[in-house]
């Protein structure tokens, strides 16, 4: 049987949801990313071992927040089980999760203060008072004229599902929504995401679809066992931007 796959944004959480609807995807969406963590740490800033301390909260936390969307990347095969009245969220339970990016944001302002050194989630999902966004701002912009800025993280798609352009289709469908909201907006769009220099096929994925050269840095990455890597060593992110207009 040959391989199908689509492309999806998560549902939205409520707030500390507690229902076995929403801790079964929280928990769906922890094991797709641990087992990220596992299979391809060098994608990652993170580490296994720091991931699978925060429990599933962290999870719960990620899905529920009003400006954090997870595209997932399922493998639709054999769907044929599955009962058409079923629900969108009972469908997404029931078939293999193989891949995944984060869209965060938007923030208002430029891609300066992406880095590497910094959690994205806690700096991209700030409220605007305290997302720092008056440090991206020029004296001749308005609030009105800046751009909204969003972040991709955490993108993978698993060993099993690779060769079939689904790291670019999750990339894409992450830009599309970021698109569509800041024209909603009428803003312009800028969309930034991190990669180490070693890792030339997640760089090339970005370049497919539109993201340039934006500059880099060094930066301390987590030792990662699965490596056997016990202290922390010094890496270098490479910042790849892509912009859009209204």
């Amino acid at each position: 049987m040959s391989s199908s796959y689509e492309t999806v944004a998560l549902p939205r959480l409520s707030q500390n949801a507690q229902d076995e609807q929403s801790l079964a995807l929280a928990t769906k969406f922890r094991e797709l990313r641990l087992k990220s963590l596992q299979t391809d740490p060098k994608a990652f800033g993170s580490s296994y071992e720091v991931e699978i301390s925060r429990g599933l909260d962290q999870s719960i936390d990620r899905l529920s927040n009003p400006k954090a969307v997870v595209f997932v990347a399922i493998d639709t095969s054999n769907t044929s089980h599955l009962s058409p009245a079923g629900n969108e969220l009972d469908r997404l339970l029931r078939v293999p999760w193989v891949g995944m990016v984060g869209l965060l944001g938007p923030q208002e302002g430029n891609s300066e203060h992406v880095s590497a050194k910094q959690d994205p989630y806690a700096r991209m999902t700030a409220s605007d008072d305290d997302s720092g966004r008056s440090d991206n701002k020029n004296d001749s912009e308005t609030s009105d004229e800046l751009p909204w800025h969003y972040v991709l993280n955490g993108t993978y798609v698993s060993n099993e599902a690779r060769g079939h352009g689904l790291g670019r289709r999750l990339v894409s469908a992450a830009i599309d929504r970021a698109h569509d909201d800041a024209r909603a907006g009428r803003r312009n769009l800028i969309c930034t995401v991190l990669v180490d220099d070693d890792n030339p096929r997640a760089r090339t994925t970005y370049e497919r679809c539109g993201f340039d050269y934006d500059g880099e840095e060094e930066y301390l990455q987590q030792p990662r066992k699965v490596l056997g890597e016990t202290e922390p060593k010094l890496s270098t992110a490479v910042r790849m931007r892509l912009k859009r207009k209204m």
